[in-house]
């Protein structure tokens, strides 16, 4: 897989996945809070954010009606950190190196649908991304996911050359529909 690395400014990515996840959130009745993160990666804007849309939609996807959805990023040394953090019912311990598992999924599997390879796939391309993705927090109220992810050493935003916008991803959300609905396409 060629991946096109480049300087990028985080917050159009995150926008990004934030948007094309957001009608599914809202038909949750779910929050969606971004911390406003204007920063600079190193990364390969289309599949770092097609990890945003895994992780956000996962976050739809396991989260109650009305609970939230929040996603921050902050500048750990040379490392960019993304957390996407839900309200959700967690993920057992003893399952948590499980999830990165292929065909693998935590919990009751009969009340969600998906197949088990978007956290692999979404790991492996941070990895070849020189990154990192783990499950840092799960309990009965929620789980946290962070990407870390090399930081850019770009010029401020002002003065530098706008990142390409990511091509929109047309990945099937049927998996993150609410059990016993269908999407309308």
């Amino acid at each position: 897989m060629e991946l096109e690395i480049a300087q990028l400014e985080l917050e159009p990515l995150v926008a990004e996945a934030v948007d094309i996840i957001g009608p599914l959130a809202e038909a949750k009745s779910l929050s969606v809070m971004v911390k406003r993160c204007d920063l600079v990666v190193k990364a390969d804007a289309l599949r770092l954010t097609q990890v945003l849309m895994n992780l956000l939609s996962n976050a739809v996807k396991f989260t109650p009606a009305e609970g939230s959805i929040r996603v921050t990023a902050e500048r750990s040394g040379s490392w960019i950190e993304i957390r996407v953090a839900d309200t959700g019912a967690g993920i057992a311990p003893a399952e948590h190196a499980a999830v990165f598992e292929s065909y693998t999924q935590a919990g009751d599997r009969s009340r969600h649908d998906g197949t088990g390879l978007g956290l692999p796939l979404s790991r492996r391309l941070i990895e070849l991304m020189e990154g990192e993705l783990d499950l840092v927090d799960s309990s009965p109220l929620g789980s946290t996911f962070r990407v870390r992810i090399p930081a850019g050493t770009a010029p401020p935003a002002a003065s530098a050359p706008r990142s390409r916008k990511p091509r929109r991803l047309h990945l099937p959300i049927a998996a993150v529909a609410a059990p016993g609905t269908a999407l309308k396409r």
